[in-house]
């Protein structure tokens, strides 16, 4: 409900203020109280004397003020008034108490670490380096997001710049704020990623795949620390 005070502030408009505050704490009844005091707005609702009062949107009364009683009448209240709000209220709670009620939809937590490869698709440590990323990826969805950037593209040039590497491929490990935490310089295989990522407290996913030493399709190996030349 709402209800509104028309005047431009004289003594009776605000005895009416005071007269219409009083009589709804006294019913129980829930409504916005508000007063209109521009001369304008006032005649928008076709008064001509002061005090005046609407409830919602219809003037009821005019050029007096009115008592208790008239009020009660116009906006409700009393016991049944009370009584109504309890049960909404109760209505209200056993609502909100249902399963599934109102619930936000459950947020899938981000990354916990952010695994950056600045590297090239064309030298053979980078190669290997591709294999890695993909176990890691697999073995850590949703806890460790993997980024590759190709440095020997002009897209990727920025990104050298930014990370500050000075060969590659350079691995760069950061936590879930953007910090960085760890880098390594040179091929690194999964089994020390692993260990890497374990010291932060990441946790593998539910299924992972056996760690398998990373080596290209022609069979050869790529010692840790191998860089492109």
């Amino acid at each position: 409900m709402k209800i509104e005070v028309l005047g431009t502030g004289c003594a009776k408009c605000k005895k009416l203020t005071e007269l219409v505050t009083e009589t709804v704490k006294e019913s129980g009844v829930v409504a916005e109280i508000s007063k209109v005091d521009q001369i304008n707005d006032i005649m928008n609702y076709g008064v001509m004397m002061t005090p005046a009062l609407a409830i919602d949107g219809k003037v009821v009364v005019t050029g007096r003020i009115p008592s208790k009683d008239e009020l009660k009448k116009w906006i409700g209240g009393g016991e049944g008034a009370i009584l109504k709000n309890i049960i909404l209220m109760l209505l209200a709670v056993m609502l909100i108490s249902l399963p599934g009620f109102a619930k936000a939809p459950a947020v899938a937590p981000g990354p916990q670490v952010t695994f950056v490869e600045l590297g090239s698709v064309n030298c053979m440590p980078c190669k290997m380096m591709q294999q890695v990323m993909k176990a890691i990826e697999d073995d850590y969805s949703g806890s460790v997001k993997v980024v590759f950037h190709d440095v020997s593209k002009s897209e990727g040039r920025p990104f050298a710049e930014k990370y500050g590497i000075q060969a590659i491929p350079t691995q760069i490990f950061l936590d879930n704020n953007g910090k960085e935490f760890f880098r390594h310089t040179g091929f690194y295989p999964k089994e020390e990623i692993v260990k890497v990522l374990e010291k932060q407290g990441v946790k593998k996913a539910a299924f992972t795949a056996p760690v398998q030493k990373s080596k290209p399709a022609d069979g050869t190996t790529c010692p840790v620390g191998s860089v492109c030349k």
